[in-house]
C-alpha cells in the first residue's frame, strides 16, 4: 500500500492543507497512519474517500492537474461543523492580464466547434481548449471571477457573496437582492467553466515555473458552496475554494497581473452589472496603458496609447446593440468614472474625442513618470 504525507496527498488529490485538516477535524477523513516522525499519512485508496465527499474525480497527478466529469457540485456541511472566520478580506484587486485570461473573457475571440469553445487566435506555445457548460462569460463574470481570486491571493480558503460585493464596489454599500442573485448566477457560470491547457514549451523558453511542465485539465474555479445558519436564523452562504484558480496560477507564474487597492472602484454611482462591467474595463485600460510606461528605463515598453475606444467598450460590456440614447447615458457613466478616477489621481485628465461628428473614444493623460 502507497503512503503520501500531508502535503503530497493535497497535491495528488487538488484539496488544499487547510481542507484536509478540517476534514480531519470533523471525522471526514481521517489519516490511516503516522511515520516514525509523527506525520500524518493518506493512502492512495483515500482519494476515492474524497471523489465520495465532493462526487467529483481526483485523479493521481504530480503536476497540478485533475479533471471533472460533472458539473461542480454545492454540499453542506453538518450543521454542527464550525467555519472558519475571515478576518481579512482582500485589500488588492487582483486582474489577470495575460492572453489566456484576455481570451477566456472575450467572448469576440470565441467560435463553436463539437461543443467546445476555441479561440480563432490560439497562443503558439500555449494549447487550450474551454467548454462552457452553462454559458459564456460576460465582463460582469470577470468581475466576480477577479474578485474571487483576489480572496485566493488573499490566503482566503473561504468568501462570502457580501465579501465578494465589497470587493467589487470598493465600499460598504448594501448587498441588494439583485445583486446578490447576480453574483450568486455568475459564480454558478464561472464554476461550470473547463479548461484544458498545457504549457510545456512557454514555459521551458521563458523559464516560467521554474522551466518546469504544467497543465491542467478542470474547472477555472473549483469551489463548493455551503450554507450556515447564523444568529436570528439567518443564512450565510459561504463559498470554499477547493484550490488555486489555475487562471490566477498561470498569471501569477508569468507576473501578468495588475494589482491595486480596491477603493479605487468606489465610484459614487449605483452598481449595476452594466456599471460594473464599465468600470471594470475602464480602470483595466487605464492601468494597462499606464502600465506601459517604465519608470525606471524613461521610455515606453509597450506602445500602447493613452486612448480608449468607445465602440470597444461597448461590445465587450455588453452594449453593442444599444441604440444612441443608451450610449449617451453610457457617455455619462463613463465621464463621471473617469473623474472618479482624476479624483483619485489615477489620471490627470480626460476628454471625449470626435471622429466624423460621432463620439469616438476617451483619452487620457496622467504623470509618466509617477
Amino acid at each position: 500500500m502507497t503512503f503520501y504525507k500531508t502535503t503530497e496527498f493535497a497535491a495528488l488529490s487538488g484539496v488544499s492543507i487547510k481542507t484536509l485538516k478540517r476534514w480531519k477535524k470533523a471525522g471526514k477523513l481521517v489519516p490511516i497512519s503516522t511515520d516514525e516522525k509523527s506525520h500524518h499519512l493518506y493512502s492512495e485508496e483515500q482519494i476515492e474517500e474524497v471523489k465520495k465527499i465532493f462526487g467529483k474525480k481526483f485523479p493521481t497527478s504530480e503536476n497540478k492537474k485533475f479533471s471533472n466529469s460533472e458539473s461542480p457540485k454545492k454540499v453542506a456541511p453538518k450543521k454542527d461543523e464550525p467555519l472558519p472566520v475571515i478576518n481579512h478580506p482582500a485589500k488588492n484587486f487582483i486582474i489577470p492580464i495575460d492572453k489566456l485570461s484576455k481570451n477566456i473573457f472575450d467572448t469576440t475571440n470565441h467560435s463553436q466547434k463539437r461543443g467546445i469553445i476555441e479561440c480563432k487566435k490560439p497562443l503558439i506555445t500555449t494549447k487550450f481548449d474551454l467548454e462552457f457548460l452553462k454559458g459564456e462569460p460576460t465582463k460582469f463574470d470577470k468581475i466576480v471571477f477577479c474578485a474571487s481570486i483576489s480572496e485566493q491571493a488573499a490566503e482566503n480558503e473561504f468568501t462570502t457573496l457580501s465579501i465578494l460585493h465589497r470587493a467589487m464596489g470598493g465600499n460598504d454599500s448594501k448587498l441588494t437582492p439583485q445583486r446578490k442573485d447576480a453574483i450568486t448566477h455568475s459564480i454558478e457560470k464561472l464554476s461550470a467553466i473547463r479548461i484544458r491547457v498545457e504549457m510545456n514549451e512557454v514555459n521551458e523558453k521563458f523559464g516560467y515555473n521554474g522551466g518546469k511542465k504544467y497543465s491542467y485539465h478542470g474547472y477555472i474555479l473549483p469551489l463548493e458552496y455551503i450554507k450556515k445558519t447564523e444568529k436570528a436564523n439567518t443564512t450565510e452562504l459561504y463559498i470554499h475554494f477547493l484550490r488555486k484558480s489555475p487562471l490566477l496560477e498561470i498569471a501569477e507564474m508569468k507576473g501578468q497581473f495588475i494589482s491595486y487597492d480596491n477603493k479605487i472602484l468606489a465610484v459614487p454611482i449605483r452598481n449595476t452589472e452594466t456599471i460594473s462591467a464599465i468600470k471594470q474595463y475602464l480602470l483595466e485600460r487605464v492601468l494597462e496603458i499606464k502600465g506601459s510606461y517604465d519608470p525606471k528605463r524613461g521610455k515606453r515598453v509597450k506602445k500602447l496609447q493613452p486612448v480608449i475606444l468607445l465602440d470597444t467598450l461597448f461590445v465587450q460590456c455588453g452594449l453593442a446593440d444599444s441604440d444612441k440614447w443608451q450610449r449617451q447615458d453610457a457617455r455619462k457613466i463613463i465621464e463621471n468614472i473617469m473623474s472618479h478616477f482624476q479624483a483619485e489621481q489615477l489620471i490627470h485628465s480626460f476628454e471625449f474625442v470626435k471622429q466624423n461628428g460621432k463620439f469616438h473614444s476617451v483619452k487620457f493623460t496622467w504623470n509618466e513618470k509617477s
